[in-house]
């Protein structure tokens, strides 16, 4: 059975719902800050950018996260527990696991949309299933 996490979820709906004006979709992942470690939850931090971005967002504030970030972003982009795929550890650049291939990721059923799919920034996804190809416009 596939599970999707809320935020893959949210995004699929979104995208089905809305035909005549797509919005926007923007999934930012940072990897070790606290859930406290922003200035609209502890004025000792300064994060106005992702402030007013949360402002004008949905924002999911109880999830539960993997314990690394391949597992996390394997669980993202597939909707489906890494376990479940073999996921359980850190893959670095040079590792020949990933994401099993003929898995359907969360851009895919974008793309089903017609939205447009892009990635920037840290991918430790193994080699085995490229940035490339999940997330074409590189």
């Amino acid at each position: 059975m596939l599970w999707l996490p809320l935020a893959v979820l949210s995004c699929y709906l979104i995208a089905s719902i809305v035909s005549a004006q797509q919005p926007n979709i923007i999934v930012a992942v940072i990897d070790d800050m606290g859930y406290n470690e922003r200035s609209s939850r502890d004025p000792r931090y300064r994060t106005p950018t992702m402030d007013d971005l949360a402002s004008q967002s949905v924002r999911l504030n109880y999830l539960y996260t993997q314990p690394s970030c391949t597992m996390s972003r394997a669980a993202l982009l597939t909707g489906r527990m890494p376990h479940t795929m073999g996921i359980e550890n850190v893959f670095d650049k040079f590792d020949n696991r990933s994401v099993p291939v003929g898995i359907k990721t969360v851009a895919g059923y974008l793309k089903d949309e017609g939205y447009q799919t892009h990635a920037i920034g840290k991918w430790h996804l193994g080699t085995g299933i490229p940035q490339r190809q999940v997330f074409p416009h590189q």
